[in-house]
């Protein structure tokens, strides 16, 4: 191969791994330059809690990293819950990577309650508890 050759080859692969890098960064659309959570170990925690349950019915930890991967490349992350009810991930994204710290996001769907935050070791939200869980019912937020 000559050397005119090799130079254009390897043109053509540092052109396309910067185009996959723009698309990724897009699909992905992280809120700002610098979000709270970047660059530490970051997870994304769900839970669906029912009307008339004392305890969640679902409860998820998911490396953030993996979510970013699935909506990256157009898969659509859905939580499923007995009776139909089905969470998309991939419609509250951006809202979801949005939140300030120890802030959760809150979605009420078909008499079921999907809690959503990010944290990071050092920055966790309290707990959800069943007394939180009524009262953010009864007042109908979008967040906790």
């Amino acid at each position: 191969m000559s050397r005119k050759q090799t130079i254009l080859l390897v043109s053509l692969f540092s052109l396309s791994c910067l185009a996959i890098g723009v698309i990724w960064t897009l699909r992905v659309a992280p809120p700002s330059l610098h979000p709270w959570w970047g660059g530490k170990n970051a997870r994304v925690r769900a839970e669906v809690w029912e009307q008339g349950k004392d305890m969640a019915t679902v409860g998820m930890t998911f490396k953030k990293q993996t979510l970013d991967t699935m909506i990256a490349f157009g898969m659509s992350p859905t939580v499923d819950v007995e009776d139909g009810k089905k969470f998309r991930f991939k419609g509250i994204w951006k809202e979801l990577q949005a939140l300030p710290p120890r802030q959760r996001l809150v979605r009420h769907e078909n008499g079921a309650t999907l809690y959503m935050w990010i944290e990071t070791d050092d920055i966790k939200p309290p707990p959800l508890t069943q007394e939180s869980v009524a009262a953010d019912s009864e007042t109908g937020s979008t967040f906790y």
